[in-house]
């Protein structure tokens, strides 16, 4: 018997029955409708149409074939309807879609996606990242996108929406209806059960065992329709559910989807009644074969947790328990798995807690010192972000960046943290302390010690959600979650005592063990304590054997024979928070004295000149600039208040000095693991950040540079700058830049020699080169090279070297030209290590050269940083044959189009060239 024939018979018997039969008529012809809008919003998904919800009553009569007969009217319409309602939550209407993206969780869920590197990854960024549309086809690439992703979004809420749907279906125009002659509370019910259909497994009990039904003869069970919906659909397992014109009319799928496609093809046998389940299914791919393998694994987790409750779900005794499952057999053809598994990298949790934990990725004897404190300033920026927030009433959109953030800094400033190092009982060799930090901020609640916990862990959702309202220099570093397990397992006796305000109080001690530690966690009684303390206990030699450059001074104080000990522990943390957080406006003490809280500057110049301080808030800096051609001082790069190392970068070839603080930007994004250094893959972008700041702020700069002509000639020639003169004042080698410029005196440059000071500028990579060379490209200047001389260098270092003059002159007077001698020079200074290209130098050689934009990758220019019109490509030592090495750059030429002439031509001139230079 069929459940809707049950129905039938029962609404004979009864008027009452004969309502449920009327209602679920009208709803079956109008959901079945309404279903069809399903595939405009999931064109990529299986089928959802009321094709689904057939197969799913046919799944469920199956079951419990041999009780449908004892089934209530109730209980039958209950079915009838969730069965056809269950995924009617994947109804989206136009209005339902613009809500979407035009808020905040829209933009939270694209996050989500681009951080957890989904398969939707390169959608969420395709419509993130989208600024404008430059053709049409773009805009076909940008609908399928946000299909993907809107399906996504709604796919996760279909269920609740489902049930929302059945108790005010007119918010999707399905006119189902609704009047007092079936109890509203049926309804109620029935969007339960359908909302159910999603949710974990135990929400099954949380639904009512029986209920009354359409009189006193009839009753409803909620648990048992709700599960039966559960296993039905699950059980829609079969081949046949995609609808490939559906699949033609968008582009190539996500690979879920195709995963899940071919999961329903890999079906080869199906067999359910009401004793026992049997699937079969074989697969060709390891997406499909994971899918298919976890939606077995789905279907007999239900089976066994309603088995095991089914006590509770059935309506009564009576009723025949569920069938068994015999088999469910998933193989995977054609290739090879690991121990019946797709193969899938893993790696050893004991061993890679032990390498993030240990020192192997500090290169510090006590980066817990850092870690503790950076938590702790970490949680006074959120406590003082929700004290503006609340002082603002929630208040700061659209306000000014500058007075936001001075208001911000000056309440950061009414807060302190406290560190302390209190001596303990020590032996004859070690000293004992006990080590404290102290804050007075938000405090941990149970779900942030589960992140702590969890080692790597994303940021808390409470968190994340502060952070999305607030702009990037009021953000904490946090990140990782991995430092402070370093202090777990790097030190004794730790402790952490812990209270959010109006929160329980909690005590956490650290038991060490061989490999990961335990934990202890205690509450705590005490309304006046809010905030952290971490405490532990250091010990360190009496004698060290090696003690850190900063307290190198006070090895002056010490007298081996006079003092048996020598203590550095205070020494080395009172230098450890000053070094790390001179810059942070939250007020440090060290054992009750105020160690950083005074305004705090870089000073890098000689003269001590206090520089101004500026904030681009457009490229998320602060910085404090100065130019500086001499390159005598460096840019020092911060994170967010924390000293950087930059390792394979110079940033004083960009020709300024001074520091430089990022805070837009995550830390995982810019930081090492260990918080000490830059990524060594943001290098580059390092590196056109501190470019566009220093083109964007001139001013700024400008007044911090103590010699203002300097900094006109390093605008003007590296930026075009021309609202001044002073650049022609400038001094280089005692003569202006004025007279060079005007051909009155010529450039002297060096190649060779000691770091010592000469007449001449070193030739090559430096800043004034570079300056010079851009001056003579702006103004249009030809510049005439010719060599000097042989010197031999009469210090002590004996670095002898040649020097050669630059004399630039309008190039209507005279073309560029280089001297053969210089050419030879610096080839056989450099010839052995790489390919070189130099100056087109005589006319007769055009044909075979070449501009510098055609020039290949890993091709170096033998006079960089200088710019010519052609170029001519030198001979690679290393290939005795000239004419073949002459043959393979005429290959090059002609795939690129650069030369007319045939091979013979080009290489007799090629090589006509280089007996011209006589190499």
């Amino acid at each position: 018997m069929r459940i809707e024939e049950r129905l039938r018979i029962l609404a004979q018997e009864s008027t009452n029955y004969a309502l449920l039969l009327s209602q679920w008529e009208f709803d079956k012809k109008l959901i079945h409708r309404a279903l069809n809008s399903v595939a405009t919003t999931f064109p990529h998904y299986s089928l959802h149409d009321s094709s689904h919800s057939s197969t799913i009553l046919t799944q469920i009569e199956k079951i419990i074939s041999p009780d449908i007969t004892q089934l209530s009217a109730t209980d039958c319409w209950l079915l009838l309807e969730s069965c056809y309602w269950h995924d009617a939550g994947m109804i989206i209407t136009k209005e339902q879609k613009y809500g979407l993206v035009t808020s905040v969780e829209f933009r939270r869920f694209l996050d989500e996606h681009i951080e957890s590197e989904s398969d939707l990854i390169e959608h969420a960024l395709i419509i993130k990242n989208r600024e404008a549309i430059n053709n049409y086809s773009e805009i076909i690439e940008l609908s399928d996108s946000m299909t993907f992703l809107i399906a996504d979004f709604f796919r996760r809420k279909h269920p609740e929406l489902s049930g929302e749907y059945v108790t005010n279906p007119q918010s999707v125009n399905i006119n189902s209806p609704r009047n007092y002659l079936i109890p509203n509370r049926l309804f109620g019910i029935m969007s339960k059960i359908v909302a159910c259909h999603g949710k974990n497994r135990e929400e099954i009990t949380s639904l009512p065992h029986h209920n009354d039904g359409m009189d006193a003869d009839d009753y409803a069970h909620p648990r048992y329709i709700a599960s039966l919906l559960r296993l039905g659909d699950l059980l829609d397992i079969d081949d046949g559910r995609f609808c490939e014109t559906l699949l033609s009319s968008i582009g190539p799928i996500p690979k879920t989807s195709q995963d899940h496609k071919e999961k329903h093809a890999s079906i080869t046998s199906l067999y359910i009644n009401d004793d026992i389940i049997e699937i079969e299914a074989v697969c060709k791919e390891y997406g499909s074969y994971n899918a298919q393998r976890a939606w077995f694994d789905y279907i007999k987790d239900e089976f066994v947790f309603q088995s095991n409750h089914w006590h509770e779900i059935a309506p009564n005794n009576k009723y025949k328990s569920l069938p068994i499952i015999s088999k469910l057999d998933c193989r995977l053809i054609d290739h090879i798995g690991i121990d019946n598994l797709p193969p899938k990298l893993t790696l050893d949790p004991k061993r890679v807690y032990e390498y993030i934990t240990s020192s192997a990725i500090y290169n510090e004897k006590y980066p817990f010192i850092k870690e503790i404190i950076q938590n702790a300033i970490d949680a006074t920026m959120y406590k003082t972000w929700g004290e503006l927030i609340y002082k603002r009433k929630g208040n700061v959109e659209g306000c000014d960046n500058y007075e936001l953030r001075k208001e911000f800094n000056e309440l950061l400033g009414q807060e302190k943290i406290d560190v302390y190092l209190d001596g303990a009982e020590s032996n004859d060799e070690y000293f004992n302390y006990i080590f404290r930090v102290r804050d007075y901020a938000t405090g941990m609640t149970i779900d942030d010690i589960k992140k702590i916990l969890n080692v790597g862990s994303p940021t808390g959702l409470k968190r994340k959600r502060a952070q999305e309202k607030m702009p990037d220099w009021a953000k904490p570093t946090g990140f990782f979650g991995i430092g402070l397990q370093s202090v777990f397992t790097m030190c004794k006796d730790v402790s952490i005592k812990t209270r959010s305000p109006h929160g329980s109080g909690y005590e956490i001690t650290i038991i060490p063990t061989n490999s990961k530690p335990d934990f202890i966690i205690k509450t705590f009684e005490d309304e006046f304590f809010h905030g952290t303390e971490v405490k532990l206990t250091l010990s360190e030699l009496k004698i060290p054997r090696t003690v850190p450059f900063s307290v190198i001074e006070s090895i002056k104080k010490y007298d081996p024979f006079y003092h048996d000990s020598f203590e550095v522990m205070p020494l080395i943390v009172k230098d450890e928070v000053k070094k790390t957080f001179f810059t942070s406006p939250i007020t440090l003490y060290f054992n009750n004295s105020t160690i950083i809280g005074e305004e705090q500057k870089i000073n890098d110049n000689p003269e001590g000149i206090m520089l101004d301080e500026c904030t681009d808030f457009k490229r998320g800096v602060d910085f404090i600039l100065q130019v500086d051609l001499k390159g005598e001082y460096s840019v020092n790069v911060f994170y967010k208040n924390r000293e950087l190392e930059t390792k394979g970068i110079s940033l004083g070839y960009i020709g300024v000095s001074g520091m430089i603080d990022i805070f837009s930007g995550s830390a995982d994004e810019w930081v090492t693991i260990n918080r000490t250094e830059l990524k060594r893959e943001r290098n580059e972008d390092l590196f056109y950040l501190l470019h566009e700041v220093v083109e964007n702020n001139k001013n700024v700069i400008f007044k911090n540079t103590r010699d203002k002509s300097e900094a006109s000639f390093y605008y003007h020639s590296q930026f075009n700058d021309t609202s001044d003169d002073l650049w022609r004042g400038y001094i280089i080698n005692g003569i202006s830049v004025n007279d060079y410029v005007t051909g009155k005196e010529s450039l002297k440059f060096r190649v060779g020699g000691a770091r010592f000071k000469y007449d001449s500028i070193a030739f090559g990579g430096n800043v004034i080169t570079k300056c010079i060379s851009k001056l003579a490209r702006n103004h249009q200047l030809s510049a005439c090279f010719s060599f000097l001389e042989d010197v031999d260098d009469t210090t002590p270092f004996k670095n002898s070297y040649y020097t050669f003059q630059v004399l630039l002159t309008e190039k209507s007077m005279q073309n560029e030209s280089v001297d053969k001698i210089l050419i030879k020079k610096l080839y056989g200074t450099n010839s052995e290590r790489y390919r070189y290209i130099i100056p087109c130098y005589d006319e007769k050689f055009i044909g075979i050269s070449m501009r510098k934009d055609d020039v290949p990758l890993w091709v170096f220019d033998l006079f960089q940083p200088w710019d010519f019109e052609r170029y001519l490509v030198m001979p690679a030592n290393s290939i005795e044959n000239r004419r073949e090495d002459a043959r393979v750059i005429y290959d090059y030429y002609k795939a690129h189009e650069l030369t007319g002439l045939d091979l013979n031509s080009f290489t007799h001139e090629y090589i006509s060239m280089w007996e011209d230079l006589g190499v």
